[in-house]
């Protein structure tokens, strides 16, 4: 049996146009496609498996092969690349109709019921153990049209992906991601992380990592892109794996290059620190959000509260490890001079490395139904244009305007990405490296079969850059030298990312240009979305056995009775919130979704806001009876009114 993988691309997406525009790296796309190589890896053997990635080899109807010759064709989905999906899909269809299509991917339950109509049989959530299933069903002739996983699969199963398949273009890749936990012990609102993969954090063992990691360097990958949620999520796995990994990387003829995203906790942590400088980690990507403490108590970031963010900068990066900040600019504490406020943060962090989007509403999270209800989500089909969705916000701001927002960002961009602002913190941040990675110094043999990549980027730099960036480069080469020769190759790396920063600022500049002057338009109306969140009728149909489930869930947590009942009305509520339009039945991947509400209603206390006013309503009764149905479900039906109503006030 052949089975074809697509990895779909939009030649005007923002990252493919991204990645094209460093000459000298060479490279089509910034990460290979991780979760095709996967399923890949998933196939049993007897059957041939293709990767088509878009993106390295052009669209699939013009593919060199007959699409005809293949048994069945998946399709990986991903939130910004929807309607590609489709298109691919619909090719198949018609020129292919004997090819079984399908599809998965974290972007498909986003999806309507009617727009995956396209495809055969599709996935929902991690499919190590529903892809194999689903092999077996189709060589029966008996495949199911959706396939479901109620517990996460554990990751000790979980095999190294098939990236023999890509080897010929490896190279034709920024890095290569390599995943060894999944599940993030945080809870932030605007994330749905947890839902997917869980907030309990499984582990690869090490020894799977490790072997990975060679395998990745026998294929000639020189840069690895930890993809986890939350790398030192754990601890001690996370340094128990570092310890390992300094080790391998420094026995290679040439350390590869090491990446990856984590939290602003591991500044507290020194050792930490000191693994990840001397395993080659370059840098680390970080969910900062804001700088505001309202805000980041807004969203449930607390993590980030802890801690002076600016003094956490600066202590991960004395390491020589830069930190790519990730911020948000929209929360409710947010006004027109938080961007001014941004701006002199990154001054006094050197932070050169960053993306500073709109805050975003993603359907499905508790952000999202809070918007909903307060009648601040817009409806983006009619109001963003075309394109523009990944930094147009989808939602109204409480302190400014959306015009007032998108140009502050504006603003923000074209001000940070100057030249000599950049050169500045670089500078500094060059300046602020106390310890030196102790990583091993390729010798003069392995510099030379570097030699190509080396000649390309000073070639770049000296005879094609713009006389700013040259003298720049050149400047930061300089410094860098006296720091330590060891560490050029940093510079290398940080003046690349800004020129893709650079290049991403130009896109979104135009598309928040051109939806700033369709908003400003005096005919211009912003279609908001319904604020109503009824209760679902399937959710009724079951509210006997969801109420009973729910309260012993409660129980194992909670002895008082009115608390009890309290959080009860409050979980099942954001139960319908989340998952009341998809809810058919109430199955076993419903129950854990359920449990997880429960939980996360308990660890937050959200449930006890608004208590007084709820009082006063009399939304919440006490003392009734947990086998009194009709009088929950009246109550729960207040609580829902209720917030709808106040919310919108």
């Amino acid at each position: 049996m052949r089975i074809l993988l697509i990895q779909p691309i939009v030649f005007t997406d923002v990252e493919y146009r991204v990645a094209l525009s460093v000459p000298y790296l060479g490279i089509k796309s910034l990460f290979a496609p991780h979760a095709l190589a996967t399923i890949a890896a998933l196939t049993p053997p007897e059957h041939e498996v293709v990767i088509f990635d878009e993106a390295i080899e052009g669209e699939i109807e013009k593919a060199s092969f007959t699409i005809k010759d293949f048994d069945i064709v998946g399709v990986h989905i991903t939130t910004n690349l929807v309607d590609r999906c489709f298109q691919i899909a619909s090719y198949f269809e018609v020129n292919a109709p004997k090819v079984y299509r399908v599809a998965g991917g974290i972007g498909i339950s986003l999806i309507s019921k009617e727009k995956t109509e396209c495809f055969q049989s599709l996935f929902y959530g991690e499919a190590e153990e529903t892809w194999v299933s689903f092999i077996s069903d189709f060589i029966d002739n008996n495949p199911s049209k959706i396939y479901r996983k109620y517990t996460h699969p554990n990751m000790e199963q979980v095999p190294i992906p098939r990236w023999d398949l890509i080897k010929n273009n490896i190279s034709k890749y920024g890095t290569v991601p390599i995943q060894t936990t999944r599940g993030c012990p945080f809870d932030c609102n605007f994330c749905n992380v947890i839902y997917t993969y869980g907030r309990k954090m499984r582990f690869k063992t090490i020894a799977q990592v490790i072997e990975e990691v060679k395998y990745l360097y026998s294929l000639g990958v020189k840069n690895l892109f930890f993809a986890d949620d939350n790398f030192a999520g754990n601890k001690k796995y996370c340094k128990d794996l570092l310890k390992q990994l300094k080790t391998l990387n420094n026995s290679f003829k040439v350390p590869l290059t090491f990446m990856t995203q984590l939290d602003i906790t591991i500044a507290q942590d020194d050792e930490l620190l000191e693994l990840l400088a001397d395993s080659n980690f370059v840098e680390v990507m970080i969910g900062i959000e804001s700088i505001n403490v309202s805000s980041l108590l807004e969203v449930n970031k607390l993590q980030n509260t802890k801690n002076d963010i600016t003094d956490a900068v600066l202590k991960i990066q004395s390491y020589g490890i830069s930190v790519f900040a990730h911020m948000i600019a929209g929360f409710d504490n947010d006004t027109v001079d938080t961007f001014e406020h941004i701006e002199l943060f990154f001054k006094k962090a050197n932070l050169t490395e960053y993306l500073l989007h709109p805050l975003m509403a993603p359907p499905g999270t508790k952000l999202w139904y809070k918007y909903k209800r307060e009648s601040r989500v817009i409806d983006v089909e009619s109001t963003v244009l075309k394109n523009s969705t990944d930094i147009v916000p989808n939602i109204v701001p409480k302190s400014m305007s959306r015009v007032e927002l998108m140009g502050g960002l504006l603003s923000f961009w074209n001000k940070v990405s100057d030249v000599e602002h950049n050169f500045l913190r670089a500078q500094a941040y060059i300046d602020g490296i106390q310890r030196i990675p102790n990583i091993k110094n390729p010798g003069i043999a392995e510099l030379m079969k570097m030699r190509k990549e080396i000649f390309n980027t000073f070639i770049y730099f000296s005879f094609k850059a713009n006389k700013k960036d040259r003298s720049a480069f050149l400047k930061l080469i300089r410094k860098m030298i006296k720091k330590s020769p060891l560490l050029v190759n940093r510079v290398i790396f940080l003046y690349t990312n800004y020129l893709m920063g650079v290049k991403r600022v130009k896109i979104y500049t135009n598309m928040l240009s051109e939806q700033i002057k369709n908003e400003s338009k005096s005919d211009f109306s912003l279609n908001i979305l319904n604020s109503d969140v009824p209760i679902s009728e399937n959710i009724i149909k079951n509210i006997s056995e969801i109420f009973h489930f729910t309260s012993d869930i409660i129980i194992e947590h909670l002895t008082s009775k009115e608390l009890a009942q309290d959080v009860l009305i409050e979980s099942v509520t954001d139960f319908n919130d989340l998952f009341g339009a998809d809810f058919i039945e109430f199955d076993t991947h419903q129950k854990q979704n359920l449990r997880v509400c429960t939980v996360r209603v308990i660890n937050s206390g959200d449930w006890k806001g608004n208590k007084e006013s709820k009082e006063k309503e009399n939304v919440i009764s006490k003392g009734l009876n947990l086998d009194n149905h009709q009088d929950l479900l009246n109550i729960l039906d207040n609580n829902i009114r209720f917030k709808n109503q106040l919310l919108t006030k």
